[in-house]
């Protein structure tokens, strides 16, 4: 939504509050519950039809990019780059978002997903790579791809010959890593990097793995979405490369209030919305160094 179809953060909002109900419609009280979710997830059963969520991304496709693109609903995700757009956007990456500039204002997006039956790790990408590639697919067959969470959608079938892909979060939930392995083959020159944002989805509270189905549920569930320690171990690197007041790498995950939403909670909006703006009053400070940082990157 940011990057491929250009909306500002409140127009996202909105949009996801709207196509929400239909794409996670509420679950009753017994196919809600965590045993239910374990029997489904046994048997290979999805919580939610893909339907509405394939609906509602090919009416946005529809509704932001017209302008811009022929070929409405079934846009590929490289139309700009067929189109030799050259206007000055944000690069936004991966599975959350990430964002880098370069100084030539070029723009490269991709999102990762997995192979379902080699689990091998793929990028879609809104341009041409000589590198780990693969076919173009239309905007919103790359959306259900990278948002085929085991449990919550089926796979997304794709290409010629079809293969299935399924959310790329297995194994790379936080993609920071990639973010600087894909920047390192579109510039393969050495140059400095400016700004890193990276912006996670709250912190999950620590559990013990337990002998009943519930608990197990829960901590396997955890590990899965855990992206903290990937976090961790990155802003280490940063400040071993760039010293202890390093202004490059900035995360933001708010650590309180979130540890209970769901992916598929919309009608927690308002706990997020609050919890949000708690975080961003203690992390005020280093908000401002990121944006200071973004406008006027100097490296340390």
């Amino acid at each position: 939504m940011l990057g491929t179809l250009r909306m500002d953060v409140d127009t996202c909002i909105n949009e996801y509050l709207d196509m929400a109900p239909a794409v996670f419609p509420v679950e009753g009280v017994i196919s809600g519950s965590n045993l239910s979710k374990f029997v489904k997830a046994v048997r290979g059963k999805q919580r939610f039809d893909p339907a509405p969520l394939e609906e509602a991304v090919k009416r946005l496709v529809e509704k932001h990019v017209t302008d811009r693109a022929t070929k409405g609903k079934d846009t590929s995700l490289r139309f700009e780059a067929s189109r030799g757009n050259k206007s000055p956007r944000c690069k936004v990456y991966g599975t959350c978002s990430l964002c880098l500039r370069s100084q030539a204002d070029e723009e490269s997006r991709f999102v990762c997903a997995t192979s379902e039956k080699l689990g091998k790790h793929v990028r879609f990408r809104s341009y041409e790579s000589s590198w780990n590639d693969i076919d173009d697919c239309p905007i919103w067959q790359a959306c259900r791809a990278t948002s085929a969470a085991p449990t919550f959608f089926p796979p997304m079938v794709i290409g010629k010959p079809p293969s299935a892909y399924v959310d790329g979060g297995l194994g790379y939930n936080n993609p920071i890593r990639l973010l600087l392995d894909e920047a390192r083959h579109i510039w393969p020159r050495a140059r400095e990097i400016g700004c890193i944002v990276s912006i996670g989805t709250g912190v999950l509270t620590s559990k013990d793995i337990g002998k009943t189905i519930k608990p197990l549920f829960e901590s396997l569930e955890a590990m899965a979405t855990d992206t903290e320690r990937v976090a961790r171990e990155f802003r280490e690197e940063m400040k071993h490369r760039y010293g202890v007041e390093q202004k490059v790498y900035f995360r933001f995950n708010v650590q309180h209030g979130l540890e209970q939403v769901g992916l598929e909670e919309w009608k927690e909006m308002d706990r997020t919305k609050v919890a949000t703006q708690d975080y961003a009053i203690e992390e005020w400070s280093q908000i401002e160094a990121c944006a200071s940082q973004l406008h006027k990157p100097t490296g340390t």
